[in-house]
């Protein structure tokens, strides 16, 4: 019976993750940083450095062109299998329903489907990491070399899907010290062999690519970034993409868990606060985003669903109070889920090309923030150079609007509509000498804003459609 339960699970959740990870890939124009993936994949795959994820793209592009489907395909694929694999491997650890559980949590994170249809590395190393979490704690507590083994494969795929999945092995590393320091006292029954050879083989490769990694940090902070200098600014952030019941949820879930089972406790809370702690640090001198930490999204998610079962269980006879919790998790999280979809079919690039198209006049000029426009016009407009990022304090906005502003040519100003605040001097400008002559903000439910616009500057047009 346990077996076609068993069969019956992951079934559902195999489909459902095909379903909701596949669905739209091949309409949703191309978004944000997929252009990198699109503009840099022959250049990069050739370069150390995450060459995986642009090696993958590079061989679709030579292959089919430029397709949305075939590009966004292998990398919805792995963000569908780590929800089953999830389950299936996790299993062996924990309750069935709490690996369940936190599958669907998975399932339902706004944040993991998007990156599961992002033709970046974000998918692959959330996949590789719920293997190599696996693999390398199920090596150390039944002494398994050839686990062992098999995390480092699974750490390497996720390293050369990009730089910062280091900090996978670089959180059971610490781990590793710990049982290696305490083991006597309190990790009596956890492997030595397989710690030392864990501790042993890393730290010769941290000493062997310290200087890679170094020279990785330095290039990076030397691109001058203006975004994620803030610790406060990161820690909430990351917050909101795990969404704050499942945050909240996961920290008293930690909590239950070092309780029960305090070594695998221990575990949990070392692989996240790592590089946790670690990218804290550096959002003080470079730029960070959330998002390079989410090979720990579902540890976290495994934790929020401890918190809930344990809930749950708390109240057998009341089963409706235990499953209050549980409930108020999964429904805070569907506006976000639904929204992905509702956004991404009313939030079209393509709309913006269209609208130029029909008004555009020869002589024009057009000053474009919004990424994909002139790929989807298939490069017909010459764009105007900016001073910098759209909410930079640092661009020379009053030099370079001057150069616009009563001359006999148009000049279509395009932008994006979100939640962030434009550069004051910029926006003050725009409003004083053009109009807006178009918009377009996509159907959320959860309070978000997404959109384009246009403007139009020093128009001889007394009328635009």
């Amino acid at each position: 019976m346990n077996f076609v339960k068993l069969n019956y699970s992951l079934l559902l959740l195999l489909i459902a993750a095909l379903i909701t990870r596949l669905y739209g890939i091949w309409d949703w124009p191309f978004v944000t940083d997929e252009y990198t993936s699109l503009n840099k994949a022959e250049e990069r795959f050739n370069s150390a450095a995450n060459f995986s994820s642009y090696a993958i793209v590079y061989f679709i592009q030579k292959s089919f062109g430029e397709n949305e489907f075939y590009l966004r395909l292998p990398f919805s694929l792995f963000g569908a299998l780590s929800v089953p694999i999830l389950y299936i491997i996790w299993k062996k650890h924990f309750d069935g329903l709490v690996v369940f559980l936190a599958s669907v949590f998975m399932l339902l994170s706004a944040w993991h489907l998007w990156h599961s249809q992002s033709i970046r590395f974000y998918a692959p190393v959330i996949f590789f990491a719920v293997t190599s979490y696996y693999l390398y704690f199920t090596a150390v507590k039944k002494d398994n070399l050839f686990y062992l083994l098999l995390a480092f494969i699974s750490d390497a795929c996720a390293v050369s899907f990009h730089l910062t999945a280091v900090f996978i092995p670089i959180g059971c590393g610490v781990f590793s010290a710990l049982v290696f320091i305490f083991r006597d006292k309190y990790f009596k029954n956890y492997s030595k062999r397989v710690v030392y050879t864990h501790m042993a083989v890393y730290g010769v490769a941290g000493l062997v690519s310290i200087s890679y990694f170094w020279n990785s940090i330095l290039n990076w902070h030397s691109k001058g970034q203006e975004w994620g200098y803030n610790p406060v600014f990161l820690v909430l952030q990351f917050a909101k993409y795990v969404q704050i019941p499942i945050a909240i949820t996961a920290v008293f879930g930690l909590v239950a868990l070092l309780h029960d089972k305090t070594k695998q406790g221990i575990f949990f809370l070392v692989t996240i606060a790592t590089p946790v702690s670690i990218f804290i640090c550096l959002s003080f001198f470079m730029a960070v985003r959330p998002d390079y930490l989410i090979y720990t999204y579902p540890m976290i998610c495994m934790l929020s669903a401890y918190c809930c079962v344990k809930v749950y269980r708390s109240f057998e006879k009341t089963n409706l109070i235990g499953l209050s919790l549980l409930l108020i998790v999964v429904a805070s999280s569907l506006p976000e889920f639904i929204s992905y979809y509702t956004g991404r079919s009313t939030h079209d690039v393509r709309e913006v090309v269209d609208y130029l198209e029909e008004h555009y006049q020869a002589d024009d000029r057009v000053i474009s923030y919004i990424n994909g426009f002139n790929y989807y016009a298939d490069e017909k407009y010459t764009l105007e150079k900016r001073p910098g990022y759209l909410y930079s304090k640092k661009a020379d906005w009053s030099g370079f609007l001057q150069n616009y502003q009563n001359k006999k040519f148009n000049t279509w100003v395009l932008l994006p509509v979100t939640n962030k605040q434009l550069n004051k001097n910029f926006e003050n400008w725009l409003f004083s000498n053009s109009r807006l002559v178009w918009r377009s903000n996509s159907l959320r439910f959860d309070y978000t804003i997404r959109g384009y616009e246009i403007y139009l500057v020093n128009s001889s047009s007394a009328y635009i459609k």
